[in-house]
């Protein structure tokens, strides 16, 4: 059975990070394929200014063009809101019975793991692996012990989406957090803006 990895995000835009987390599940786990589900709005950040869906997901497309064993899902964009973890892996399951899917998330993400909707279910039904996060052993409420769970080694890595749109309304240069296809393209479109 193939073994996918489901690594959920705004990509709010995507950067280097996430597709070297990305390799780093497909280097040190059993996993086949990983593929990076784009959602529209995390129930977790209300609040949360968002680029344009399209741009989020043509981003996404063309970072990861290049990568035989990553995939694109806007799965997310055809369900009803809030778009809960639990209902997209459901999804999943029913509509590719023959595949097995596994949540990848970031260590930061048990702090409120037990918010999350029905998140017994997902740690029952599913297996989690988890990438190291800057955070305070003390608020993951243990739940990395918990047999669903397996934590992966990986260098931490600081960039983050928010570094990223602020260099961008900077003016500064992205190349070094970026794809060089994405710089490109973000080159054409800012190109056309000003023609």
């Amino acid at each position: 059975m193939e073994k996918i990895g489901l690594l959920f995000g705004s990509f709010n835009p995507i950067h280097i990070g996430h597709i070297e987390i990305a390799k780093t599940f497909l280097a040190k786990t059993d996993l086949n394929k990983i593929w990076f589900i784009v959602t529209p709005k995390n129930p977790f950040k209300s609040n949360q200014i968002l680029m344009n869906s399209k741009l989020r997901l043509d981003l996404v497309k063309i970072a990861l063009k290049k990568y035989k064993n990553f995939s694109i899902s806007d799965i997310e964009f055809k369900m009803k809101s809030p778009y809960y973890t639990i209902n997209t892996l459901n999804q999943f399951k029913k509509t590719y019975p023959l595949k097995s899917f596994h949540l990848l998330i970031g260590e930061d993400n048990l702090i409120n793991f037990k918010k999350w909707k029905n998140y017994e279910d997902i740690l029952k039904f599913y297996k989690i692996y988890v990438y190291p996060r800057k955070v305070n052993d003390e608020t993951k409420n243990n739940l990395i012990k918990h047999p669903s769970l397996t934590k992966i080694s990986s260098p931490k890595n600081n960039m983050s989406s928010t570094i990223l749109r602020r260099a961008l309304l900077n003016g500064e240069s992205i190349e070094k957090m970026v794809p060089p296809e994405i710089v490109k393209y973000i080159n054409e479109i800012k190109s056309i803006k000003s023609g």
